[in-house]
């Protein structure tokens, strides 16, 4: 399955002024929040998602006790803005006896094509521990996954026909770290008896895949998520990252957000809601189809279908709509990426009749046959 609709978060690099009408920007991941966690990584565009979910669980004490944010309620889950001028989150979660709480700051590296986040975790019961549970579906599937673990607790996962490999790093390094199938040999299997028990190094063969990370119990640990399109190119983004560290990507995403809006028209006392709804549009679109923006970063019936489909949900092109995301990119004073939405209507989707399908993948293919 893949995760709801009901996004609290979105957010990507600002790296658009970068790009070229033959040229992608740099850093062309894009992240969601959803609950309590960090999901829906998309790569190499804004209509392929390769991560299902980055979430944290806590197990230990008795026998059994468990706690997965992305499902078991009622775990608290709240988010705010790092910033209010940029699309950085703090994820602030919590076990609502009070036995636990934790802390994810997340944003995207402008220099690379990756997601790092930092992660604290806080407990009054010393035998509780945290651990990063990773779950791909390269490709919008996970069905022909493959995962591995290196010595240095790198989990690599990859699907060969998606072409689209992901690196997790984490600094320090994992003490335990094991992949297995979901709901059989992973993390949340695993855990049930408290403990981490498994550690095994790879998937006998490519399927429905998690990675399971054991974390410090105290202090921070900082995770980054790198892809390609080979496995050197996905380990090399996430370790330029994870080298970066939080405090010099975070500020780098948030100084690029900010001079963007600095730029544009504003209102005389503009609420939060201006700023971020105004960054949401921006998100929307890709960075190598330049003034392509898809309906919508999500798929809403994500958690009750299947991934081993080819179904993008809302990620894909829309004229109609995205003739009404370009008026507001006019009426902010954002003319270029008005006049971008534009060639990109006239140049790629546009039919030699001079009709626009209904809706299309980014790079102008008719998905639904209306007109």
């Amino acid at each position: 399955m893949g995760t709801p609709g009901n996004k609290l978060g979105v957010g990507t690099a600002y790296t658009y002024d970068q790009g070229g009408k033959d040229k992608a920007a740099p850093s062309r991941v894009c992240l969601e929040i959803t609950g309590g966690a960090i999901t829906d990584l998309l790569f190499p565009n804004v209509g392929q998602d390769n991560v299902r979910e980055l979430s944290l669980l806590v197990a230990g004490g008795p026998a059994g006790e468990q706690r997965d944010l992305d499902r078991n309620r009622p775990i608290s889950a709240t988010v705010q803005y790092l910033d209010p001028q940029a699309l950085a989150y703090r994820v602030l979660t919590a076990d609502p006896g009070g036995a636990w709480q934790a802390g994810k700051e997340v944003v995207t590296d402008p220099a690379a094509d990756s997601l790092i986040t930092r992660w604290t975790f806080t407990s009054t019961n010393a035998a509780l521990s945290p651990y990063a549970y990773f779950v791909p579906h390269l490709g919008g599937s996970g069905r022909n996954d493959q995962l591995v673990v290196h010595e240095d607790g790198a989990v690599v996962a990859f699907d060969a026909d998606a072409q689209t490999y992901a690196v997790l790093l984490a600094d320090p390094q994992p003490a335990r770290a094991s992949v297995g199938y979901l709901r059989a040999s992973d993390g949340v299997t695993d855990l049930q008896d408290g403990r981490m028990d498994w550690t095994f190094d790879r998937l006998s063969r490519p399927g429905y895949g998690a990675a399971t990370l054991a974390l410090p119990a105290k202090g921070a640990v900082t995770l980054a998520v790198g892809f390609g399109e080979t496995k050197d190119a996905a380990r090399k983004a996430a370790q330029a990252t994870l080298k970066r560290g939080f405090n010099t990507v975070y500020q780098d995403y948030v100084t690029r957000w900010r001079q963007y809006l600095a730029k544009l028209t504003l209102p005389a006392a503009p609420d939060p809601l201006y700023w971020v709804s105004t960054m949401v549009l921006k998100a929307h679109e890709d960075k190598t189809y330049h003034g392509a923006g898809v309906a919508s970063l999500t798929m809403p019936w994500g958690n009750c279908r299947t991934d081993d489909t080819s179904d993008q949900g809302y990620r894909y092109v829309w004229p109609r709509d995205l003739y009404h995301v370009a008026l507001a990119f006019i009426a902010l004073g954002d003319r270029d990426t008005a006049n971008s939405t534009l060639e990109y209507l006239d140049n790629v989707l546009q039919t030699s009749t001079d009709a626009f399908p209904q809706n299309a993948t980014l790079d102008g293919t008719p998905h639904w046959g209306s007109l």
